[in-house]
């Protein structure tokens, strides 16, 4: 809406619009009663610039920056998080049974024939690594250090989305000033 500068005596500019043209307004400055002019003679007077609430301003380009480097690292941290949950599901982390663990780390000198011939085709058909080493035990290992990568990525989102939140919440600041 269009305001124009209307001036007392005592020097005070007082903003009108064109709906009030021929009224009689009171000065904010001095108290007077002034008539406002015409239409015609009210178009003659300097406009006001009126804001209509807060201005917006666009973001500075280190804001954009750190809003898009924030969400990118938010967004490759979830994915890897998923990435390695759905790989140590892959993981078989059971122990085998008690009575194969005792006959694996028990004395074989003390064992029969019949149980020699078990533990053989316990072994043979265990898993094992290229080590020998029980895929349990390795299992566990990997399920260890995915747990940790995990967590290193959520840091990482973190991160990320502590730059997001100060990319929005600068914004803001700034926008009111």
């Amino acid at each position: 809406m269009t305001q124009y500068r209307l001036y007392c005596k005592c020097g005070e500019s007082n903003a009108v619009r064109i709906q009030q043209a021929g009224e009689t307004v009171r000065c904010r400055g001095c108290g007077h009663d002034m008539i406002i002019p015409t239409l015609r003679n009210l178009r003659k007077l300097s406009p006001v610039e009126v804001r209509n609430g807060p201005t917006v301003k666009g973001w500075t380009p280190l804001q954009g920056w750190l809003f898009a480097l924030g969400v990118l690292i938010v967004i490759v941290s979830i994915g890897f998080i998923f990435y390695f949950q759905i790989e140590r599901r892959k993981l078989n982390l059971d122990k085998p049974s008690a009575a194969a663990m005792t006959r694996y780390y028990g004395d074989l000198s003390q064992i029969g024939l019949l149980d020699a011939w078990e533990l053989w085709t316990w072994f043979e058909k265990a898993p094992l690594d290229r080590r020998g080493t029980p895929m349990y035990l390795v299992h566990r290992d990997r399920d260890a250090l995915l747990k940790n990568i995990m967590l290193a990525f959520g840091g990482f989102g973190l991160a990320g989305l502590i730059c997001v939140v100060i990319a929005l919440a600068s914004g803001r600041k700034w926008r009111n000033q």
